[in-house]
């Protein structure tokens, strides 16, 4: 469902190019879960070994993703591997995959690096 909430400032970023396809994903840790913001450039095409719940990801939401696959909207996700695999269309760990602008992932970050 599409949300707007924020309670860091904290931004972790999925930047990735694959095949030509540039992924530039923004999201933001909540108590709830993990939210990718408004303006994420996603993964246009799913690898052949994409796992079913993010492709069913990507269906319940596209009307909220353009044609150019950025997010018009803030989606909340329950757990960091579920927003990267909707982001990269793939198989992710989101505890590594997210990561600060620094280079710090969600997982370090969390345990205080």
């Amino acid at each position: 469902m599409p949300v707007t909430p924020v309670t860091t400032n904290v931004i972790f970023l999925i930047k990735q190019e694959i095949k030509g396809d540039k992924v530039n994903a923004r999201a933001i840790r909540t108590p709830e879960g993990i939210v990718v913001l408004s303006g994420s450039k996603l993964r246009e095409k799913p690898v052949r070994s994409c796992p079913k719940d993010a492709k069913a990801n990507r269906r319940k939401y596209r009307d909220l993703i353009d044609e150019n696959h950025i997010l018009q909207a803030d989606i909340l996700f329950d757990t960091p591997s579920s927003a990267a695999k909707f982001v990269l269309l793939r198989s992710a760990n989101g505890n590594t995959e997210w990561k600060t602008k620094e280079g710090i992932t969600l997982s370090q970050y969390e345990k205080g690096y």
